[in-house]
């Protein structure tokens, strides 16, 4: 046998009550089982058979690369203006981030990887921007600004 062998036998309770955090926490099954040395069928039953729940994944649409695709076909004709709007669409990918993160149960390294990978994509594009000589920083807005309904009125 060339492969890991798993120690048969009885897995201790503390053990269990880990892989279940993790798994409850968002890792997945196989993750958790890899992770304390337990076949992966083992946990899957005992997570079926307790009934363990895994958190909702946080609906993080579209990716940040998805997001900056309407754009490509632009790049060539209008360079500072398609970089503009990949940036804003990278930032309203990270909104819709922290917005699944926050509402979300989950691992936060795990729910921050979708923002890594925006954060990542949106440096590679201010510094394609900056190579192309614009040298405009874009800003977009992600809080909305108060509307005249919304603003308390203070009496002096």
């Amino acid at each position: 046998m060339a492969g890991k062998s798993k120690a048969k036998g009885k897995i201790k309770r503390g053990v269990w009550k880990r892989i279940r955090s993790r798994v409850e926490a968002g890792m997945t099954l196989a993750q958790a089982a890899r992770e304390h040395g337990v076949s992966r069928s083992a946990v899957s039953r005992r997570a079926n058979k307790e009934g363990w729940k895994r958190p909702q994944k946080a609906a993080v649409s579209p990716k940040p690369k998805e997001a900056t695709a309407p754009f490509a076909h632009v790049r060539g004709k209008d360079q500072a203006a398609a970089l503009k709007a990949c940036e804003q669409a990278v930032t309203r990918a990270l909104l819709r981030a922290a917005e699944g993160l926050m509402q979300a149960e989950t691992d936060i390294s795990k729910a921050m990887e979708p923002v890594d990978k925006a954060l990542k994509l949106k440096r590679e594009l201010a510094k394609e921007n900056r190579e192309h000589g614009n040298t405009t920083v874009v800003v977009e807005t992600v809080v909305p600004e108060p509307s005249s309904e919304q603003t308390p009125h203070r009496s002096p």
